[in-house]
């Protein structure tokens, strides 16, 4: 008697029960048979998006093996999405990673850029540091395909800085040994892009530079072992062939024929083999199996498509034959390296587009963090400002009125002398809230910055005498000492208002004699040392509306004004500006 037939649903549940199973496997094509199963029942219904999800990120798998890159293109997208409104944000991004992968290996570069722009924001977003590890590991073999090779270098450096980053946390033994291996392959292709700029060097007659790119690219070339990544092998023993290191390159080229062996042969596998191989007996000396190679990859990828990499096999194909003394074959692998380049070329110039946007979004990124940290930095200003104003005008203001509340109570009693001391004192309060308000007046007539060269001792000289205006007596002329530039760069304006606020500053808390004023450099900048004797009370008050107000100014001027340390009744204020070059 026949077994009856299992009905639909018991059919599904064997397969959901089998994905976990499917998703562990290396191979998805050994299980082809139950994929498509899979795919053929979850296209009815009854099937949640979760489990279609899943399904359709394995054929996607399946597809990119065989080399059927619109179908995986298509099934890795639709997962994506269903993945990721599941909430399995594990699995999106493994399916946002095949499609990158499959738009680096058919040429869509463009499209594989904004794939990475995306799921990059998106890993930045949730703190998911091993999946940003291999984004940029992906964004630097983009570059890679485009000779972007300073671009590629700086995102294999940022790789090993993310990478160092998780390797200091607590992360599982997992995740340490996935961010491991594409740590691994980050420092390949690293060595690869300072191979190829070292080259770049020498093309243009800069020995030195070149010598020093070869030397930092030997030192970033990882140690190779039988769990190398296949990616690494290949960049390893292409950047080892090109430094001269040909016993490197053997020995690894060696560990990567052993894996190739216990990978299934697929035109996609093998057009990475014989491109590995060729680029190693090309360097080795022998052109004529570099060549033998090269033709035989160049097949592989004309079967799967996989237009990324052509043109430069088509390219070292050509050189093959040329050093191999087969000049007409040379001449029409070139011929047709350029006919491949030319289709790939408006996908390199809209690769090129994109990333130049992208630098600009970065760069407006930036400043608008900036504009946000200034417009903090301001508030906190103005908040300080408000607190200090109240209690420096209210201080005197209030000691006022009580003063002339004293004197108009006890009038009849007190003698002229005493009244006469006691409106001094009246007067005393009001000019000092009336040298605040000075100063805060200066402070908010300014006009727009007009930034030109400015003669510093002249500047102080004419701060000094303008204190004397309306003052009776001599006054002491400012001397100044030290070495440095005479000339800063800044706002005439700003300058002059900052070092009248300052002198008065100054003059409130250490008299009315001349402060020592010490010219040096410091760096790019002209540092002016101000020193006077000050009362122990007072010296502590650095800190005022006044030296507020200046602080402010001195930042605005790309400067810095602070107090400095001083022996005791002694006060020290250093400022500085920066010099014109």
């Amino acid at each position: 008697m026949l077994d009856p037939i299992a009905p639909p649903t018991a059919e599904l549940q064997r397969v959901i029960e089998a994905l976990p199973a499917l998703e562990a496997a290396e191979d998805p094509a050994r299980h082809r048979g139950l994929l498509e199963q899979a795919a053929a029942l979850a296209a009815g219904d009854g099937v949640d998006g979760h489990t279609l999800g899943r399904i359709q990120l394995l054929m996607a798998r399946l597809h990119a093996q065989l080399g059927e890159y619109e179908l995986a293109y298509a099934r890795a997208l639709s997962a994506s999405e269903k993945l990721e409104r599941a909430g399995d944000t594990a699995r999106a991004s493994s399916a946002d990673s095949t499609c990158i992968s499959i738009c680096i290996e058919t040429g869509d570069f463009s499209r594989a850029l904004e794939h990475l722009r995306q799921t990059q924001a998106g890993a930045r977003a949730r703190g998911d540091l091993e999946l940003l590890v291999r984004l940029l590991f992906n964004q630097a073999c983009t570059f890679l395909c485009v000779d972007e090779f300073d671009a590629a270098a700086n995102c294999c450096e940022e790789v090993l800085r993310v990478a160092a980053e998780i390797s200091g946390e607590k992360a599982g033994e997992k995740v340490r040994s996935q961010v491991a291996t594409t740590a691994e392959s980050a420092r390949a292709a690293l060595g690869f892009s300072r191979t190829y700029l070292a080259d770049a060097h020498e093309r243009r007659g800069r020995l030195a530079e070149a010598q020093a790119e070869r030397r930092r690219a030997a030192e970033a070339l990882p140690r190779t072992s039988d769990r190398s990544p296949l990616a690494s092998l290949h960049m390893v023993i292409y950047a080892r062939s090109r430094l001269g290191d040909l016993e490197g390159a053997r020995h690894t080229a060696s560990i990567f024929l052993r894996r190739v062996r216990q990978l299934p042969r697929a035109p996609r596998w093998m057009a990475q083999v014989w491109l590995t191989m060729g680029v190693y007996y090309q360097h080795a000396g022998r052109p004529g199996r570099a060549a033998a190679r090269f033709e035989r990859a160049i097949r592989a990828m004309r079967s799967i498509r996989h237009d990324g990499e052509l043109p430069n096999t088509m390219q070292m194909l050509a050189n093959a034959h040329a050093a191999n003394g087969r000049h007409a074959d040379a001449l029409r692998w070139l011929r047709q390296a350029h006919a491949a380049r030319r289709f790939t070329q408006p996908e390199q110039e809209r690769l090129h587009y994109r990333m130049a946007a992208l630098e600009r979004d970065a760069e407006e990124r930036r400043l608008e963090r900036e504009t946000a940290m200034l417009h903090a930095q301001r508030l906190a200003v103005v908040g300080r400002l408000m607190a200090q104003i109240y209690h420096s005008l209210g201080a005197p203001l209030v000691a006022a009125r009580q003063a002339l509340s004293l004197c108009i109570t006890q009038a009849d009693h007190l003698k002229p002398a005493e009244m006469s001391a006691a409106l001094r004192g009246v007067v005393a309060h009001i000019d000092e809230a009336t040298a605040l308000t000075r100063q805060l007046r200066m402070f908010s007539y300014r006009a727009a910055p007009q930034a030109m060269v400015l003669d510093l001792p002249l500047a102080l000289q004419e701060a000094w005498n303008g204190m004397a205006i309306g003052r009776s007596g001599p006054r002491e002329p400012l001397a100044l000492h030290g070495v440095a530039p005479p000339q800063v760069r800044g706002d005439a304006q700003r300058l002059a208002v900052l070092l009248r606020i300052l002198l008065i500053e100054i003059e409130r808390l250490g008299g009315a004699q001349a402060p020592q004023v010490n010219l040096s450099m410091n760096g790019s900048a002209v540092r002016v040392l101000f020193a006077s004797a000050a009362r122990e009370a007072d010296a502590s008050a650095v800190g005022g509306v006044g030296f507020t107000l200046c602080e402010e100014i001195a930042r605005e001027m790309q400067g810095g004004l602070w107090r400095m340390d001083a022996p005791q009744g002694e006060l020290r204020v250093a400022l500085e500006l920066p010099a014109e070059r």
